[in-house]
């Protein structure tokens, strides 16, 4: 958007936003990246301030929100659901969703270089609002939207990972099935050389366990290895399984005829969401002795 943006626009963004700031230069500044200033003489502020307000507003909500809705859980489980729902490429998503790039007030430069539409002008342009709207109106309605927007991801949020050392907690479980490690294997890289994006998979007796995307091949590698401890954390919580040598599990009512076929049908049940690894973790059970209906409606296994 150009310096000389006509109120309809900003009057449209209001109506997305569903808040209509008192102080409109507020808002303006938010919008306004850093670039601007270098090429315009006529700037001489940009969003940076605001984005540092904004972050530490931003952080103390959704802290706030995941301290009321996981009354058990650590400060590293916690710590590492807050940087989940707020890192930059998470806020990103925020900042198209409500069509900021729109309104990104940026240089010629940057915006032949595809500045609109870049992570971190985004992030920060995000950033930036929740600041503005914090000092247009205060903290309440900072809170609003903040709650209205992640709303969504905070209601999915039910199991928060709390593995410290993600790669190495799944080969730890591997090796207590098989003496064959993890392998990791790079299976994409784009973006531009500043802001690339990798994307590794790990693989265990040549099946896809889980997929991970970083800014580095270690932190995909990372990723990849908690998707994979993710899918089995979640097995192990909806099915009442440990990890011990002598377990009790139960599943959902679904008929079957024998173990695997079990296993293989609850990974496509529905409501299930294992998918293909959820079906390797079950089948690949350690130490399986037997499995028995105790009625039509519950399969008990076990371990």
């Amino acid at each position: 958007m150009s310096s000389g943006s006509s109120k309809d626009q900003w009057d449209r963004l209001a109506g997305i936003l569903e808040y209509r700031f008192q102080d409109q230069d507020l808002l303006k500044l938010a919008l306004t990246h850093p670039s601007v200033v270098q090429e315009d003489e006529g700037f001489s502020q940009h969003n940076q301030r605001l984005e540092f307000l904004g972050d530490a507003v931003l952080q103390v909500i959704i802290t706030h929100d995941l301290y009321e809705n996981f009354p058990d859980a650590g400060e590293g489980p916690l710590t590492k659901a807050r940087a989940r729902l707020v890192n930059r490429r998470s806020l990103a998503v925020h900042a198209r969703r409500l069509g900021l790039g729109e309104y990104l007030r940026i240089s010629r430069g940057e915006e032949m270089s595809g500045g609109r539409d870049r992570q971190s002008a985004l992030g920060d342009a995000f950033e930036a609002l929740v600041g503005a709207i914090y000092l247009d109106s205060g903290f309440d309605a900072a809170y609003r939207l903040i709650r209205r927007l992640f709303q969504p991801e905070l209601s999915e949020i039910e199991l928060i990972p709390s593995f410290d050392n993600p790669k190495g907690e799944l080969q730890e479980i591997l090796q207590a099935q098989s003496s064959t490690p993890p392998q990791y294997q790079l299976e994409a890289v784009s973006g531009p050389d500043h802001d690339r994006q990798f994307v590794c998979a790990v693989y265990h007796n040549g099946r896809e366990l889980g997929r991970g995307i970083g800014k580095s091949k270690k932190e995909a590698e990372g990723q990849a290895a908690l998707t994979a401890l993710t899918s089995l954390r979640w097995v192990l919580g909806n099915c009442g399984v440990r990890l011990e040598k002598t377990a009790k599990w139960t599943v959902w009512d679904h008929p079957c005829v024998n173990f695997t076929h079990c296993a293989w049908n609850l990974s496509q049940h529905p409501r299930s969401q294992l998918g293909f690894a959820g079906f390797w973790w079950i089948s690949r059970a350690p130490g399986f002795v037997s499995g028995k209906f105790n009625d039509w409606h519950e399969i008990s296994f076990t371990l």
